[in-house]
């Protein structure tokens, strides 16, 4: 009757509290990244300073749309007041346009007359601060991680077959010395 010598168990003990960490590892990165992106999009954290722009010219809007000068600004978001073409009173319906951060963009089912115009608007725009800047910059990095995962589990994989191996035959190997 062949016995497994306690030198192999030993070797895979070793293994699972070596799997155990790696996994409690992988579960606290996981939740820092959840945490990190929470804090991050949080409005006190996302919303640093707000600034009022009055009449700001956005010279010919159209479906592409045209940003405003305060667009460079982290996680920026336009609220619009009022839009008006320039050099007129008239008011451009919220129908005509579309606004994504802080571009403002002709809507393309909008009247054709107010497509590539120049605009004037009008309302206020907020901007994101450092605290911001740092959650994204951590996000981002930590983003890339994931390319990283398919090698990580491959040896990792291959370092459960190593042990398993070495671990039984290496249990064997030394029955017959003493």
């Amino acid at each position: 009757m062949k016995t497994i010598s306690k030198k192999g168990q030993v070797g895979l003990g070793g293994m699972t509290s070596a799997i155990l960490g790696i996994g409690v590892t992988i579960i606290a990165l996981v939740m820092s990244l959840i945490i990190v992106q929470e804090m991050r999009d949080n409005d006190i954290v996302a919303i640093d300073s707000q600034t009022s722009i009055t009449n700001e010219t956005l010279a010919s809007v159209t479906e592409t749309g045209v940003a405003i000068a305060g667009n460079a600004a982290l996680n920026c978001q336009l609220s619009v007041t009022d839009i008006t073409r320039q050099n007129t009173s008239q008011i451009i319906n919220p129908a005509n346009y579309s606004v994504s951060g802080c571009t403002v963009s002709f809507v393309a089912t909008g009247s054709i007359e107010f497509n590539n115009t120049n605009w004037n608007v009008t309302g206020t725009y907020t901007q994101a601060g450092e605290a911001y800047e740092a959650g994204n910059e951590s996000l981002v990095g930590l983003a890339t991680f994931g390319d990283f995962v398919s090698i990580i589990v491959l040896a990792l994989v291959a370092g459960i077959v190593l042990g398993i191996i070495f671990g039984v035959f290496g249990g064997l190997g030394g029955k017959g010395r003493r």
